[in-house]
C-alpha cells in the first residue's frame, strides 16, 4: 500500500511539514512507503476570475499532478519537483517495495481537496482508496459564480486595485496575501460574507468548474448517486483536536478541560449529524 497524504489548513495555510504529517513515522510503524504532497495555497492555488483567463483549482491541479506522471491540464509548466514526485509515485514505487495502488489520504481542507478527486472523471485512475479526516461535508461545494465573485472583490479597490491581468502579475506576494487575509475581515471592503453564498470560513478553495471537478460531491451523496471509478474503498473520520489551534486563537480567557469536552460533546451531538452519510 501506498498512502499519499494531502495536508489541510483551509485552503491557506499547512504544509508537508507541518505536525502530524511526518510520514516516517508511519511508514516506520506500519512499514510502509508515505509521500505528502505540497499544494499551492490561497489565492495563488485557487484564484477564479474567467474574465482574465484564471480558471482556478490550479492546487488541486499540483495534487493531480503529484499523481500523475503526465497530465494534459496544465498551460503553466509544472516545477521540477513536482515532475520527480509524479514520476516516482507511478513509475518507481515499485522498485522500493511498494505497491501502485495508491491510498489517498486527507485531513481538513486536503480531505475536501479528496471529495472533489472523488467526482474528477480525470482522476478516476489515479488512486484506489481514500482516507478523508475531518472533511467538513456540511460545507456545500464551491460553484462558479461564487469563486469569480470572490476573486472579483480581491482584484478590486479594496483588494489589489487590479483591472488587467498585468497588474496583478505585477503585485508583491505580500500584497496579495494582504489582500487574501481582507477576505477574512468584517472590517474590509472585501470580506467574503459580502458575497452571496460564499463560506467566511474557506472562501478559497476548490471549485466545481464543470471541466475539471464536473460534479458537487454534496450533491452526488444527497442524491445517492456515484461517485467516479467503481470499487473504490473509503473511509471517513475524525481528526483528534481538530481545528485546535484556529480555536485556541479565538479564545480570550482559559477554559478547563472539562468545558472542552463539553463543548465537544455538544458540538458532536449537533453539527455532526447533519454531515454523516447514509
Amino acid at each position: 500500500m501506498l498512502p499519499t497524504q494531502v495536508h489541510g489548513g483551509s485552503f491557506i495555510a499547512g504544509g508537508t511539514t507541518g505536525t502530524g504529517l511526518d510520514g516516517s513515522a508511519l511508514a516506520v510503524r506500519e512499514n510502509m512507503i508515505v509521500v505528502t504532497v505540497q499544494y499551492r495555497l490561497g489565492v495563488l492555488g485557487f484564484l477564479k476570475i474567467d474574465s482574465l483567463g484564471l480558471t482556478g483549482n490550479y492546487g488541486f491541479k499540483d495534487v493531480i499532478m503529484a499523481l500523475s506522471s503526465s497530465s494534459p491540464l496544465f498551460t503553466a509548466a509544472p516545477t521540477k519537483l513536482t515532475l520527480l514526485l509524479a514520476a516516482f509515485i507511478k513509475k518507481e514505487i515499485v522498485a522500493f517495495g511498494g505497491s501502485s495502488k495508491v491510498t489517498l489520504a486527507g485531513h481538513s481542507s486536503g480531505a475536501e481537496m479528496i471529495k472533489a478527486l472523488l467526482v474528477t472523471p480525470s482522476a478516476v485512475s489515479l488512486f484506489s482508496r481514500a482516507i478523508l479526516h475531518s472533511a467538513p461535508l456540511n460545507y456545500a461545494d464551491q460553484s462558479p459564480s461564487i469563486a469569480n465573485a470572490i476573486g472579483t472583490s480581491i482584484l478590486g479597490p479594496g483588494g489589489l486595485n487590479c483591472t488587467n491581468l498585468g497588474c496583478l502579475q505585477r503585485q508583491p506576494v505580500q500584497n496579495i496575501l494582504d489582500a487574501q487575509l481582507s477576505l477574512f475581515d468584517p472590517s474590509t471592503s472585501i470580506y467574503a460574507g459580502y458575497v452571496q453564498g460564499a463560506s467566511t470560513v474557506t472562501p478559497i478553495r476548490t471549485v466545481v468548474d464543470g471541466s475539471l471537478v464536473t460534479r458537487a460531491f454534496g450533491a452526488v451523496t444527497q442524491e445517492q448517486g456515484a461517485i467516479e471509478g467503481v470499487g473504490k474503498q473509503i473511509i471517513f473520520t475524525t481528526m483528534k483536536d481538530e481545528a485546535c489551534d484556529a480555536i485556541g486563537q479565538l479564545c480570550v480567557v482559559s477554559l478547563t478541560r472539562s468545558t472542552v469536552r463539553r463543548a465537544r460533546l455538544n458540538l458532536a451531538s449537533q453539527d455532526r449529524k447533519s454531515t454523516r452519510l447514509n
